[in-house]
């Protein structure tokens, strides 16, 4: 497979497959941040946030909540571009490269919760035959009751409002999973469930980026990395 394409000052790199990375047993980083530097909530420029993540592994970004660690994530994602650096991201035509959960979840209140979760499948090829039984396998998995998948928005609770942006990060499958506290409106069985299947995307080879405030918030195993 071809490198990845060089850029030069702030930029984004996709799909791309980086440099070596050891005892991940996936091959290749599925995200590198290299001197990524974004904006903070003051407005001024943020510290440079170095990271190399292997498929399946797992990284937690500590910072104030909505600050630094949450510009990252959307960055990453590509809701934002980045003030300096690069962002180099695994990722392929049949699958998309990033799935984002914010604290404010943006799902789209014209929608249902089911078609909020197929959004990131429009246009896949070879996606619309089995879309819908992949939405709908994510959403009972996530416990969100099944007379609810096709309520709106206005219908839905916080927590299964969280849960539905959740199903939609991880729909189809994506290189990276980025995180910002997707568990904050649950109750501890309902996280419980949600950190389930985020493990079980980590096993299938997608590598997860979240956001705590403190150490103690990082999940165990998880590399962590404080921002300012």
């Amino acid at each position: 497979m071809a490198e990845p394409e060089t850029t030069t000052g702030a930029g984004r790199v996709r799909p791309g497959r980086g440099g070596p990375c050891t005892g991940d047993g996936h091959g290749s980083p599925a995200l590198r941040l290299v001197g990524l530097v974004v904006r903070r909530p003051d407005g001024a420029p943020s510290a440079p946030v170095d990271l190399v993540l292997a498929r399946g592994g797992e990284a937690t970004l500590l910072g104030d909540p909505d600050g630094v660690p949450s510009a990252v994530l959307r960055v990453v994602a590509g809701l934002e571009e980045p003030l300096a650096g690069q962002v180099h991201v695994a990722g392929g035509a049949d699958r998309p490269d990033v799935g984002l959960v914010t604290r404010q979840h943006e799902l789209l209140g014209s929608l249902t919760a089911a078609e909020n979760v197929a959004l990131p499948l429009l246009g896949r090829r070879g996606a619309a035959p089995r879309s819908w039984d992949e939405v709908e396998h994510l959403l009972d998995r996530l416990g969100v009751p099944e007379a609810s998948w096709h309520n709106l928005l206005e219908q839905l609770s916080g927590g299964q409002q969280q849960r539905v942006a959740v199903a939609r990060a991880l729909v189809g499958r994506p290189s990276v999973l980025c995180l910002d506290d997707p568990t904050s409106e649950l109750d501890p069985a309902s996280a419980t469930t949600v950190r389930a299947v985020v493990a079980d995307a980590r096993r299938q080879g997608a590598c997860v980026l979240g956001t705590a405030t403190t150490e103690d918030g990082a999940r165990d195993g998880s590399t962590v990395v404080a921002t300012s």
